[in-house]
């Protein structure tokens, strides 16, 4: 069975997700990121998984897969269930005693936000829908104003948990520029 996530990667077992260097990684005007290991090899894909502390697992799953991940039962057990979103992301939901495990720092309450994290929509209407999801299973939906510029649209609610979220939606076709404030001046 093909695994959804690897926490970290090994290179040694897959040696043909490798490939050597073959020149500068910059241009002369470019500064292009840092793709390579300390070891010359390009780094091929990989996965994000964001771990979540939770109060209440099974809530938390229902919410998840309401708004369309999907569960892996393979890295789940009744302290920790893995939602995937897609092939290179997927979230953790673990108990508070199973995130106490990992970190010795506070879990936030609920009321605070540590990060936001948002997901691409394949148009206005998935967002909305999204966002109306969530509200149906636990979530808070719209936290903040809804944000409408015209080529880009999007709706940020939280999860039981207060982890906030944000669907958003781009118009991919609108050029260069389209969403900034001063297009929409």
């Amino acid at each position: 069975m093909r695994r959804h996530c690897s926490l970290a990667p090994d290179h040694s077992a897959k040696p043909s997700l490798l490939r050597k260097r073959a020149g500068p990684a910059t241009g002369p005007t470019h500064q292009a990121p840092n793709l390579y290991s300390n070891h010359g090899m390009i780094r091929m894909s990989r996965t994000i998984i964001i771990s979540l502390p939770v109060t209440n697992l099974d809530a938390s799953r229902a919410f998840y897969s309401a708004i369309g991940f999907a569960p892996n039962p393979e890295f789940s057990d009744p302290t920790a269930a893995l939602m995937v979103c897609s092939e290179a992301i997927s979230v953790m939901l673990l108990t508070h005693d199973r995130w106490r495990t990992f970190t010795t720092r506070p879990i936030p309450p609920s009321s605070s936000s540590e990060v936001a994290l948002n997901i691409s929509c394949d148009s206005r209407q998935a967002v909305d829908a999204m966002a109306e999801c969530a509200g149906r299973h636990g979530g808070i939906t719209d936290i903040n104003p809804v944000e409408d510029h015209g080529a880009m649209y999007g709706r940020d609610f939280c999860d039981p948990d207060g982890h906030v979220w944000g669907a958003m939606w781009m118009d991919k076709d609108a050029g260069p520029g389209a969403c900034s404030p001063a297009a929409e001046a």
